[in-house]
């Protein structure tokens, strides 16, 4: 739904980014990675999941909160004002028709949409979690000491 928002397209990137980098993530993370690289690709994939969540809510919000963009143009149309106008026609004339709802139809499907979306993150955020905790969440900066046991 707030995807055919033309003006706000680029933040809903997040959303397949996130899970593109989620899957690569789960499929990819090899043992011979420098540890810096695995937590800075961790931080990379939280930061890419919370841009996700944040234009989902964002185009939630758009959806029930404003009037949907029908761009609308030309001989003094609005979104609000239709202009029709031949100034050549033959015997018959063309019959515009027009296919309208009203804008509680609109936010009523904005509002399904969110309860599934809703629902259907219940289940997404188990599948990130699991694939940000697949081969660990963090791996330590610094080797280990390798202390000698102590004696009592």
């Amino acid at each position: 739904m707030g995807m055919g928002h033309a003006e706000m397209t680029s933040p809903y990137l997040a959303v397949p980014g996130a899970m593109i980098g989620l899957g690569l993530r789960k499929r990819r993370a090899s043992e011979d990675v420098s540890p810096v690289l695995y937590d800075a690709s961790q931080v990379l994939v939280a930061a890419l999941l919370v841009a996700a969540v944040a234009s989902i809510v964002a185009a939630v919000a758009s959806g029930l909160e404003t009037a949907p963009e029908m761009f609308i143009a030309g001989n003094d149309s609005t979104a609000s004002r239709l202009v029709w106008f031949e100034d050549r026609a033959s015997e018959t004339l063309a019959q515009p028709w027009l296919l309208s709802v009203p804008l509680w139809a609109y936010r009523g499907a904005v509002a399904l949409w969110a309860v599934w979306v809703l629902v259907a993150g219940i289940g997404w955020s188990s599948w990130a979690w699991g694939c940000l905790k697949q081969h660990g969440l963090w791996r330590p900066l610094t080797k280990p000491l390798n202390l000698p046991p102590t004696v009592p």
